[in-house]
């Protein structure tokens, strides 16, 4: 699903809770969404925070949102579309962007002496 273009009529409708679906999704914190779309942080933290509410901010801060997050895997399904029970949701395509998780604490040492192991510096 493409998002829409402006001057078409269309809108752009979001849900905080997608834009935190999709991150989850993506394992993509706010500063990788912020730095992704060259947005302040600060306004992609406002959008997460709505909750339910339809995301109606700047039009042109929605759509880059939205096509950032398509262009990274993502498709958004409005509620009562195909597939959808409850609400709106966001579904991962094959080719998602999912950001590899860095180890932290016990698994992060635990991960890099695998890797030590590995490489016969243990």
């Amino acid at each position: 699903m493409q998002g829409p273009v402006l001057g078409q009529g269309a809108t752009a409708v979001l849900t905080g809770a997608q834009v935190r679906q999709a991150l989850a999704a993506l394992r993509w914190s706010e500063d990788d969404l912020a730095a992704a779309t060259s947005l302040h942080r600060n306004t992609i933290n406002d959008l997460t925070r709505l909750d339910g509410e339809l995301i109606s901010a700047k039009m042109g801060t929605v759509i880059t949102v939205k096509r950032t997050l398509e262009a990274a895997g993502c498709d958004f399904v409005a509620a009562g579309e195909s597939g959808t029970a409850n609400g709106a949701g966001v579904v991962l395509r094959p080719d998602a962007k999912i950001k590899e998780r860095i180890p932290r604490g016990r698994a992060k040492r635990q991960t890099a002496d695998r890797i030590a192991t590995e490489n016969g510096a243990i």
